[in-house]
């Protein structure tokens, strides 16, 4: 079956209108987030002063499994192929409306192991929807890691409201600040002012985006759809994929 979970088949949705589904309930999470839980990230009291950002971050990580298991619920090598199309449709739409949190997540599922190793599905991709595989090579580039993230922080900076940001990068940042610079001057009570600006500078990339959301309409069918999907774990998610299509001898 293709997720025909709740009262929906997820393949018969439209793809900009799971990505719009997708942006809502990210963006349910987003909105109740405190700066103030940014400065506890990289503490010991993070799991009780960053508890939204948590959230987010693990939404981030479940939109990436569920595309995995999205696909991998396809009962032969063609059917995951068309679901890989779709998961990438779905990824497009997400980085149109700005929605780079769910877009980022996406592009993790395509390029993972478990979804990547699947040859003979890609060669549907590639006979099916090749323009397809040039936008995935586009995003692959926007959302490269090299040179510190630098193609996305542009992209971040330029970006007008409503966004969702993907901001792993941004929470890498504050780890860095926090570790490489004391809260106070040696041996003193004088708070270090380089690093509150340092940290400011970090945070102002993202506030931008906090008070602006999406005009969308909720179908919380869809979503329930979604959530309705069984979601495995990352190594079992990858035994399935063996399981689907076993390596070459």
């Amino acid at each position: 079956s293709t997720q025909s979970t709740g009262k929906f088949c997820l393949f018969d949705i439209k793809p900009i209108e799971l990505a719009r589904q997708l942006t809502l309930d990210a963006m349910s999470i987003w909105t109740t987030i405190n700066p103030r839980e940014f400065l506890y990230w990289n503490t010991k009291e993070q799991s009780k002063k960053s508890v939204r950002l948590l959230i987010y971050v693990e939404n981030f990580n479940y939109i990436s499994q569920w595309a995995s298991c999205y696909i991998l619920s396809g009962i032969s090598t063609r059917q995951r192929g068309y679901l890989i199309i779709h998961v990438i449709q779905i990824m497009i739409e997400s980085y149109n409306m700005a929605n780079y949190h769910v877009a980022i997540a996406l592009l993790a599922c395509v390029e993972g192991v478990a979804v990547g190793r699947l040859k003979k599905s890609w060669a549907v991709v590639e006979e099916e929807a090749k323009p397809l595989l040039d936008q995935v090579d586009m995003l692959r580039t926007k959302f490269s890691s090299e040179l510190n993230w630098k193609i996305y922080r542009e992209l971040i900076h330029s970006q007008e409201p409503p966004c969702l940001p993907y901001i792993g990068v941004f929470l890498q940042d504050i780890t860095f600040i926090d570790d490489a610079n004391p809260t106070h001057i040696t041996d003193s009570h004088i708070l270090n002012w380089v690093k509150c600006e340092q940290f400011s500078g970090c945070m102002q990339e993202v506030m931008k985006f906090f008070n602006v959301g999406y005009d969308f309409k909720s179908i919380p069918e869809i979503m329930e759809s979604v959530f309705n999907t069984k979601v495995y774990q990352m190594k079992d998610i990858y035994q399935i994929s063996l399981s689907v299509e076993p390596r070459e001898v």
